[in-house]
Protein backbone atom coordinates (compact mmCIF):
# COMPACT_ATOMS: atom_id res chain seq x y z
CA UNK A 1 0.00 0.00 0.00
CA UNK A 2 0.34 3.94 -0.18
CA UNK A 3 0.24 6.70 1.21
CA UNK A 4 -0.86 10.54 0.56
CA UNK A 5 -0.40 12.86 3.00
CA UNK A 6 -2.90 15.90 1.91
CA UNK A 7 -2.23 18.11 4.68
CA UNK A 8 0.26 18.49 7.96
CA UNK A 9 1.00 20.43 11.23
CA UNK A 10 1.24 20.38 14.83
CA UNK A 11 -2.35 21.48 14.67
CA UNK A 12 -3.43 17.95 13.99
CA UNK A 13 -0.30 15.69 14.95
CA UNK A 14 -1.51 12.78 16.62
CA UNK A 15 -1.70 12.08 20.33
CA UNK A 16 0.86 9.96 22.27
CA UNK A 17 -1.93 7.27 22.13
CA UNK A 18 -1.98 7.38 18.14
CA UNK A 19 1.76 8.05 17.21
CA UNK A 20 2.52 4.14 17.29
CA UNK A 21 -0.24 3.45 15.10
CA UNK A 22 0.29 6.54 12.73
CA UNK A 23 4.38 5.75 12.66
CA UNK A 24 3.73 2.29 11.76
CA UNK A 25 1.47 2.82 8.97
CA UNK A 26 4.01 5.30 7.73
CA UNK A 27 7.03 3.24 8.37
CA UNK A 28 5.13 -0.22 6.64
CA UNK A 29 3.76 1.61 3.24
CA UNK A 30 5.42 1.19 -0.17
CA UNK A 31 5.72 4.99 0.08
CA UNK A 32 4.32 7.45 1.63
CA UNK A 33 3.68 10.64 -0.84
CA UNK A 34 3.16 14.35 0.58
CA UNK A 35 1.77 17.24 -1.60
CA UNK A 36 4.62 19.47 -0.20
CA UNK A 37 8.10 19.30 1.31
CA UNK A 38 7.00 21.35 3.91
CA UNK A 39 4.25 18.34 4.81
CA UNK A 40 6.86 15.71 4.57
CA UNK A 41 9.15 17.88 7.31
CA UNK A 42 6.39 18.35 9.71
CA UNK A 43 5.78 14.43 10.03
CA UNK A 44 9.10 13.84 10.28
CA UNK A 45 9.44 16.32 13.13
CA UNK A 46 6.20 14.83 14.52
CA UNK A 47 8.13 11.24 14.22
CA UNK A 48 11.10 12.52 16.15
CA UNK A 49 12.69 10.15 12.66
CA UNK A 50 13.36 10.65 9.07
CA UNK A 51 11.39 8.40 6.48
CA UNK A 52 13.49 6.59 3.74
CA UNK A 53 10.05 5.67 1.96
CA UNK A 54 8.80 9.26 1.10
CA UNK A 55 8.08 11.29 -1.60
CA UNK A 56 7.22 14.71 -2.57
CA UNK A 57 4.75 14.70 -5.35
CA UNK A 58 2.70 17.50 -7.13
CA UNK A 59 -0.99 18.69 -5.84
CA UNK A 60 -3.10 17.86 -9.69
CA UNK A 61 -4.79 21.52 -10.01
CA UNK A 62 -8.39 21.24 -10.87
CA UNK A 63 -8.90 21.24 -14.61
CA UNK A 64 -4.86 21.49 -14.31
CA UNK A 65 -3.94 20.89 -18.13
CA UNK A 66 -6.58 23.62 -19.07
CA UNK A 67 -5.50 25.68 -17.29
CA UNK A 68 -1.78 25.34 -18.38
CA UNK A 69 -2.98 25.82 -21.85
CA UNK A 70 -4.97 28.72 -21.41
CA UNK A 71 -3.61 31.95 -21.81
CA UNK A 72 -5.97 34.12 -20.31
CA UNK A 73 -5.88 38.17 -20.58
CA UNK A 74 -8.39 38.94 -17.32
CA UNK A 75 -9.87 42.06 -16.79
CA UNK A 76 -7.91 44.42 -15.05
CA UNK A 77 -9.88 45.63 -11.57
CA UNK A 78 -9.89 49.51 -11.40
CA UNK A 79 -6.78 51.07 -10.23
CA UNK A 80 -6.58 51.62 -6.68
CA UNK A 81 -9.04 49.10 -5.76
CA UNK A 82 -7.85 45.99 -4.34
CA UNK A 83 -10.81 43.16 -4.85
CA UNK A 84 -9.52 40.45 -2.57
CA UNK A 85 -11.17 36.32 -2.77
CA UNK A 86 -10.34 33.62 -0.41
CA UNK A 87 -11.53 30.47 -2.04
CA UNK A 88 -11.16 28.19 0.62
CA UNK A 89 -13.31 25.37 2.46
CA UNK A 90 -14.89 27.34 5.92
CA UNK A 91 -12.69 25.83 8.02
CA UNK A 92 -10.99 28.30 10.83
CA UNK A 93 -8.71 25.65 12.39
CA UNK A 94 -7.25 24.86 8.52
CA UNK A 95 -7.74 27.66 6.62
CA UNK A 96 -7.48 30.58 9.16
CA UNK A 97 -10.10 32.80 7.66
CA UNK A 98 -11.16 34.68 11.06
CA UNK A 99 -7.02 35.96 11.09
CA UNK A 100 -8.21 37.52 7.81
CA UNK A 101 -11.25 38.72 9.04
CA UNK A 102 -9.52 40.52 12.11
CA UNK A 103 -6.90 41.96 9.93
CA UNK A 104 -9.85 43.79 7.62
CA UNK A 105 -11.14 44.80 10.92
CA UNK A 106 -8.10 47.09 11.29
CA UNK A 107 -9.12 50.96 10.86
CA UNK A 108 -6.61 50.77 7.99
CA UNK A 109 -8.59 48.74 6.09
CA UNK A 110 -11.82 49.84 6.76
CA UNK A 111 -10.69 53.13 5.07
CA UNK A 112 -9.65 51.96 2.14
CA UNK A 113 -11.55 50.66 -1.54
CA UNK A 114 -10.62 46.88 0.07
CA UNK A 115 -13.18 44.63 -0.68
CA UNK A 116 -13.22 40.97 0.13
CA UNK A 117 -14.91 37.90 -1.09
CA UNK A 118 -15.22 34.22 0.76
CA UNK A 119 -15.66 31.41 -1.74
CA UNK A 120 -16.78 27.91 -0.09
CA UNK A 121 -18.53 26.11 2.30
CA UNK A 122 -17.90 24.32 5.30
CA UNK A 123 -18.10 23.80 8.80
CA UNK A 124 -17.91 27.30 10.35
CA UNK A 125 -20.04 28.89 7.48
CA UNK A 126 -22.30 30.73 10.56
CA UNK A 127 -19.33 31.04 12.91
CA UNK A 128 -17.31 33.64 10.04
CA UNK A 129 -21.01 35.35 9.45
CA UNK A 130 -21.26 36.45 13.05
CA UNK A 131 -18.02 37.31 12.95
CA UNK A 132 -18.02 39.67 9.83
CA UNK A 133 -20.79 41.26 11.73
CA UNK A 134 -19.15 41.50 15.06
CA UNK A 135 -16.50 42.99 13.59
CA UNK A 136 -18.45 45.78 11.35
CA UNK A 137 -17.61 44.48 8.48
CA UNK A 138 -19.37 45.95 5.32
CA UNK A 139 -17.22 45.03 1.76
CA UNK A 140 -16.81 41.50 3.12
CA UNK A 141 -19.71 39.08 1.28
CA UNK A 142 -19.96 35.69 0.94
CA UNK A 143 -20.19 34.22 -2.57
CA UNK A 144 -20.56 29.90 -1.62
CA UNK A 145 -19.04 27.09 -3.46
CA UNK A 146 -18.23 28.32 -7.33
CA UNK A 147 -16.88 25.70 -9.93
CA UNK A 148 -16.45 28.22 -12.09
CA UNK A 149 -13.29 29.13 -11.42
CA UNK A 150 -12.88 31.75 -13.99
CA UNK A 151 -15.57 33.87 -12.79
CA UNK A 152 -13.91 33.81 -9.74
CA UNK A 153 -10.67 35.75 -10.73
CA UNK A 154 -12.26 37.81 -13.31
CA UNK A 155 -13.66 39.76 -10.59
CA UNK A 156 -10.94 39.51 -8.39
CA UNK A 157 -6.96 40.51 -8.24
CA UNK A 158 -5.36 39.33 -4.83
CA UNK A 159 -5.53 35.98 -3.54
CA UNK A 160 -5.73 35.97 0.62
CA UNK A 161 -5.49 32.39 2.48
CA UNK A 162 -4.26 32.75 6.25
CA UNK A 163 -3.78 28.86 6.40
CA UNK A 164 -3.22 27.83 9.74
CA UNK A 165 -1.82 23.96 8.07
CA UNK A 166 -2.19 23.12 4.77
CA UNK A 167 -1.24 20.69 1.78
CA UNK A 168 -0.56 23.47 -1.00
CA UNK A 169 -3.30 25.24 -1.61
CA UNK A 170 -4.94 24.17 -5.06
CA UNK A 171 -6.57 27.86 -4.54
CA UNK A 172 -3.53 29.57 -4.44
CA UNK A 173 -2.12 27.26 -7.15
CA UNK A 174 -5.48 27.98 -9.85
CA UNK A 175 -5.40 31.70 -9.18
CA UNK A 176 -1.24 32.01 -10.30
CA UNK A 177 -2.58 29.31 -13.67
CA UNK A 178 -5.18 32.71 -13.90
CA UNK A 179 -2.92 35.44 -13.45
CA UNK A 180 -3.70 36.56 -9.97
CA UNK A 181 -1.25 36.83 -6.81
CA UNK A 182 -1.38 35.46 -3.63
CA UNK A 183 -1.13 36.69 0.14
CA UNK A 184 -0.65 33.45 2.23
CA UNK A 185 1.47 32.71 5.00
CA UNK A 186 4.64 30.47 5.61
CA UNK A 187 3.34 27.98 7.70
CA UNK A 188 2.11 25.74 5.09
CA UNK A 189 3.53 24.57 1.63
CA UNK A 190 2.14 27.68 -0.09
CA UNK A 191 5.44 29.23 0.28
CA UNK A 192 6.95 26.93 -2.11
CA UNK A 193 5.00 28.10 -4.97
CA UNK A 194 4.45 31.79 -3.88
CA UNK A 195 8.09 33.68 -4.30
CA UNK A 196 7.79 37.04 -1.44
CA UNK A 197 7.20 39.71 -3.00
CA UNK A 198 8.07 38.74 -7.00
CA UNK A 199 4.50 36.70 -7.38
CA UNK A 200 2.42 37.07 -3.82
CA UNK A 201 3.30 38.12 -0.57
CA UNK A 202 4.27 35.68 2.52
CA UNK A 203 3.20 36.34 6.43
CA UNK A 204 5.95 34.80 8.69
CA UNK A 205 3.71 34.12 11.24
CA UNK A 206 -0.80 33.06 11.54
CA UNK A 207 -1.03 36.21 13.43
CA UNK A 208 -3.06 39.57 12.62
CA UNK A 209 0.34 41.69 12.92
CA UNK A 210 1.98 39.16 10.70
CA UNK A 211 -0.75 38.92 7.88
CA UNK A 212 -1.51 43.12 7.94
CA UNK A 213 2.21 43.27 7.24
CA UNK A 214 2.46 41.20 4.03
CA UNK A 215 -1.43 42.49 3.08
CA UNK A 216 0.15 45.52 3.43
CA UNK A 217 2.85 45.19 1.25
CA UNK A 218 0.23 44.24 -1.57
CA UNK A 219 -1.36 47.38 -0.85
CA UNK A 220 1.63 49.24 -0.97
CA UNK A 221 2.50 47.80 -4.73
CA UNK A 222 -1.74 47.41 -6.19
CA UNK A 223 -0.63 48.93 -9.51
CA UNK A 224 1.46 46.15 -9.83
CA UNK A 225 -0.85 43.54 -9.04
CA UNK A 226 -1.23 42.69 -12.92
CA UNK A 227 2.41 42.33 -13.64
CA UNK A 228 3.40 40.43 -10.76
CA UNK A 229 0.31 38.32 -11.78
CA UNK A 230 1.81 37.77 -15.39
CA UNK A 231 5.00 36.21 -13.43
CA UNK A 232 3.10 34.53 -11.04
CA UNK A 233 1.49 32.27 -14.43
CA UNK A 234 4.83 31.89 -15.60
CA UNK A 235 5.98 30.72 -12.55
CA UNK A 236 3.77 28.15 -11.77
CA UNK A 237 3.84 26.72 -14.97
CA UNK A 238 7.70 26.21 -14.63
CA UNK A 239 7.24 24.52 -11.16
CA UNK A 240 4.26 22.09 -11.98
CA UNK A 241 4.76 19.11 -14.35
CA UNK A 242 2.70 18.88 -17.71
CA UNK A 243 -0.23 16.16 -16.34
CA UNK A 244 0.49 15.69 -12.64
CA UNK A 245 -1.91 12.85 -12.65
CA UNK A 246 -0.07 11.10 -15.24
CA UNK A 247 3.21 11.53 -13.40
CA UNK A 248 2.05 10.40 -10.21
CA UNK A 249 0.56 7.32 -11.72
CA UNK A 250 3.96 6.16 -13.34
CA UNK A 251 5.16 6.63 -10.15
CA UNK A 252 2.88 4.63 -8.81
CA UNK A 253 3.38 2.03 -11.30
CA UNK A 254 7.05 1.82 -10.41
CA UNK A 255 6.53 1.71 -7.03
CA UNK A 256 4.03 -1.58 -7.01
CA UNK A 257 6.04 -3.22 -10.07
Amino acid sequence: YAVIVQAAGPEIWPDDGQLGVVCKLLINARRVFFVSHHNLEDVQQCLGMELPNAEVIWNPVNGGSILRAMNVALPNVPEGSVKLACVARLNVHAKGQDVLLKTLALKKWKDRDVSLTVFGEGPHRQVLHNLVRYLGLERVSFAGQVDDILSIWSGHNLGVLASRYEGLSLAVMEAMMLGRPNVVTRACGNSEVVEDNQTGFIANAVTVEAFDEALERAWQRRSELSSMGVLAARRIRELTPEDACLEFAERLLVVFS
